[in-house]
């Protein structure tokens, strides 16, 4: 999964984050993020159906020792999907400078993490994986929050003072 959102963030880095970085207007900036976002949301949401729907496809792709993780398979597109998300979210913010705010991401990992070893199951695979699909929402929402802050709410787009 991690290969395949590899090659999409790579364009993400390669075409939106140089044209976001140089944006005038705040209507330009946001048509880049809102495409960017809406893309790798749409990747994300046709990857899981193609796990849903066709999940022995994908399996095969990774041996035959593997054709039975299926769920594990959709909780593994799950996790990487949100964390493309927050990957290009951190891009968008990076490319402008504004990272003023990345101290909530370390506080809302950690809260997110400790909550989920005393709540979570840490004694199976499928336990280790919803603890990444944890990490990675709470990642997510920490980017939602700083993007809101430091892209979205000001009434220009502007580069960190």
């Amino acid at each position: 999964m991690g290969l395949l959102f590899g090659v999409l963030l790579n364009v993400v880095a390669l075409l939106g984050l140089p044209a976001f970085s140089k944006a005038n207007t705040k209507k330009e900036g946001l048509r880049i993020f809102w495409t960017v976002i809406g893309a790798i949301a749409l990747f994300s949401v046709c990857l899981f159906e193609a796990s849903l729907l066709a999940p022995e496809l994908m399996l095969k792709l990774l041996g035959s020792k593997y054709a039975s993780l299926t769920v594990e398979l959709q909780i593994t597109v799950i996790s990487t999907s949100l964390a493309a998300l927050v990957a290009a979210i951190w891009g968008f913010l990076t490319a402008r400078g504004l990272v003023g705010l990345s101290w909530i991401y370390i506080v809302a990992t950690l809260t997110a993490q400790i909550t989920y070893a005393f709540v979570g199951d840490l004694h199976t695979v499928r336990g280790v994986l919803w603890l990444g699909v944890v990490t990675s929402g709470a990642h997510l929402l920490t980017m939602i929050f700083q993007a809101y802050w430091l892209i979205l709410r000001p009434r220009e787009l502007r580069r960190n003072q």
